[in-house]
């Protein structure tokens, strides 16, 4: 990982360092010791600071990551974010054809007004905010 500065008074990317460049090839040659650092942003002289730097000591602006760090999920988070559908009629009734909840409908109407009334509590849940 690359490291990234930032101008330490706006904290944006666009800041510039002193260089010795060839006049003939445009080439970079090397940085100036003691170089001077300009913020094309806020358009005057700065000390850079490392983002990671900035990061500790801000953490976060209105409770947002303005710099993210890129994640992959594991398997494993992957596996959390899956509905678990174990107990599902709908899923898993194929399973046992025998079970006695397949015999008659009067179970299978009690779930399906269970469902109902389940998703009228979800609803109003969600429309409070809870």
């Amino acid at each position: 990982m690359t490291s990234k500065f930032v101008c330490t008074s706006c904290k944006s990317e666009n800041v510039s360092q002193s260089a010795w460049v060839n006049i003939n090839t445009e080439k970079l040659v090397d940085f100036v010791d003691e170089s001077s650092f300009w913020c094309d942003s806020c358009q005057k002289e700065t000390t850079p600071e490392k983002i990671f730097d900035w990061r500790e000591a801000e953490f976060y602006e209105d409770g947002l990551d303005k710099y993210p760090i890129e994640h992959t999920p594991t398997k494993q988070e992957i596996q959390d974010t899956t509905p678990d559908t174990s107990f599902s009629i709908k899923h898993e009734g194929h399973l046992n054809r025998n079970n006695i909840i397949f015999h008659t409908n009067k179970y299978q109407k009690m779930v399906e007004k269970l469902n109902k009334v389940n998703d009228k509590l979800k609803k109003s849940w969600r429309k409070n905010g809870r």
